[in-house]
């Protein structure tokens, strides 16, 4: 399942990480964390994240983030977890989608407001999170992408 935005205004970035997950999908079931290569998606990797899940309780911890992303969160999270990170992020929507990659298993896609911090309200996100297993079938990692905007619709 997709996300409400229609893949056809999606940023051309996250449509190319997109149809490269979709490329490394397993016969039956979802594309496996060994067969997601950074050389291949070299172009892609300053707005790449990869989060790892882990379970009881459910929580997101930040493996990679990509230095577009870095460079407007002005943080490095990597390693930390999602509610390290962002206090109270269970409450909004974006720990929503997160949830639904993972339980569901499907593609989340958004385009808003950033969540990093009310002085970036300025800002606009495209965001996709891209379900990945390792063997077992279930989620265990999301590949993510995000694109951050400025006022006037310019790539930052």
């Amino acid at each position: 399942m997709l996300a409400d935005v229609d893949q056809l205004v999606w940023h051309p970035k996250l449509r190319s990480l997109h149809d490269y997950w979709r490329s490394k999908h397993a016969p039956a079931g979802l594309p496996r964390k060994r067969d997601i290569d950074p050389v291949e998606i070299g172009s892609l990797l300053s707005n790449v994240f990869l989060v790892s899940v882990e379970r009881d309780p459910i929580r997101f911890r930040y493996r990679l983030i990509g230095s577009a992303i870095i460079d407007v969160s002005r943080a490095n999270m990597t390693g930390r977890t999602m509610d390290e990170a962002y206090p109270g992020i269970r409450e909004k929507a974006t720990y929503l989608d997160y949830l639904a990659c993972t339980e569901q298993a499907s593609v989340r896609y958004y385009r808003g407001h950033t969540m990093f911090d009310p002085d970036f309200a300025f800002l606009t996100t495209d965001r996709i999170l891209l379900p990945v297993t390792e063997d077992s079938g279930a989620v265990n990692f999301i590949l993510g992408g995000a694109i951050h905007r400025d006022a006037s619709g310019a790539e930052i």
